[in-house]
C-alpha cells in the first residue's frame, strides 16, 4: 500500500511539473495513471479536472469534480472547477452558481488564499444567469407583443368584412390603426421600464450569503464570528431602504 502511494505521488509530482509548462495532454496522463494506482487520492482528480478544462473538455472535468466530492464535499477546487465547467457548458447555469457558492464557503470556512477567486467565479455565473433570465424575459415580450397586434389585426379585418359600406370599413381601419399604435406604446413605455439598467447596490448585498439582504445572518460581517441573538442590533434605516428597493425593483429577487 505504502508503495502504491510513493508511485502515485510520484506521477503527481511529473503531471504537476508538465502541467506547469501547460502540456496538459501530458499532464493528464500522469495523473490519470497514479489514479490507476491509487484512486483515493483526491487531488488527482482535480488536477486531472483542470487538465481537462484547459484542453475544453468540459464533461470530463465535471466527471471528475463529481467523483472528488463524492470523496470531499469540501473540495474547494472541485466545486470550483464543476462551477467553470458548468458555466463553460452553459447548460445548467443554476448549478454552476450553486457550486461557486459551496467554493466560496469553503474557502471562508478555513480563510483559504483562494476566497477572492472564488467569489469572482460566484458573481460571474450569478451575472451570466442574470444576462441569460434577461434575454429570455425579453423575447417572451417580444412574442407577446407580435401576437397581441396579430389579434388586433385580425379583429379589424372580420370587423371591416361585416361592415355595410366603405366608410364603415374606413373607420375600422383607422381604429384598429390607433388601437395597434396605442398598443405598441404600452409595450415600448413597459420595455423602457423593464430595460432600465438593473444593477443591485453593493449596501444590499449581504457580502456573506451574496443574496439581497432581506433575512437576518447570525455571522458579524467584517470578523465572521458568530453572533448570539442578543448581540444583533437592529439597523432600522438599512432594512428600510432594502424593503424600499426590494418592493420598486421586484427583479432583485431573482439576481
Amino acid at each position: 500500500m505504502g508503495d502504491d502511494k510513493s508511485k502515485a505521488l510520484k506521477l503527481k509530482e511529473e503531471g504537476n511539473r508538465h502541467f506547469s509548462k501547460k502540456d496538459y495532454v501530458a499532464a493528464e496522463s500522469c495523473y490519470s495513471q497514479a489514479l490507476v494506482v491509487d484512486p483515493s487520492l483526491t487531488s488527482l482528480y482535480t488536477n486531472r479536472a483542470m487538465c481537462r478544462f484547459n484542453q475544453g473538455n468540459y464533461e470530463g472535468a465535471v466527471t471528475d469534480c463529481d467523483v472528488c466530492i463524492g470523496l470531499d464535499d469540501r473540495s474547494i477546487k472541485a466545486h470550483y472547477f464543476k462551477s467553470k465547467s458548468l458555466q463553460a457548458l452553459g447548460a445548467d447555469l443554476d448549478a454552476a452558481c450553486h457550486h461557486a457558492q459551496r467554493a466560496y464557503e469553503a474557502c471562508r470556512a478555513v480563510d483559504d488564499k483562494s476566497l477572492d477567486m472564488t467569489m469572482a467565479q460566484l458573481l460571474r455565473c450569478r451575472h451570466e444567469r442574470w444576462q441569460r433570465r434577461e434575454a429570455a424575459r425579453r423575447r417572451e415580450a417580444q412574442d407577446l407583443e407580435r401576437e397581441v397586434l396579430d389579434l388586433l389585426a385580425a379583429q379589424t379585418r372580420r370587423d371591416a368584412d361585416e361592415a355595410e359600406s366603405d366608410l364603415d370599413r374606413a373607420a375600422i381601419a383607422d381604429e384598429g390603426e390607433q388601437k395597434a399604435r396605442a398598443m405598441q406604446a404600452i409595450f415600448e413605455r413597459a420595455r423602457q421600464d423593464a430595460d432600465r439598467k438593473r444593477d443591485v447596490p453593493d449596501w444590499l448585498v449581504d457580502d456573506i450569503s451574496f443574496n439581497a439582504a432581506i433575512n437576518n445572518n447570525a455571522v458579524d460581517p467584517v470578523t465572521r464570528e458568530p453572533l448570539a441573538k442578543g448581540e444583533l442590533i437592529p439597523n432600522v434605516v438599512l432594512k428600510q431602504a432594502c424593503e424600499w428597493f426590494l418592493e420598486n425593483n421586484g427583479w432583485a429577487y431573482d439576481w
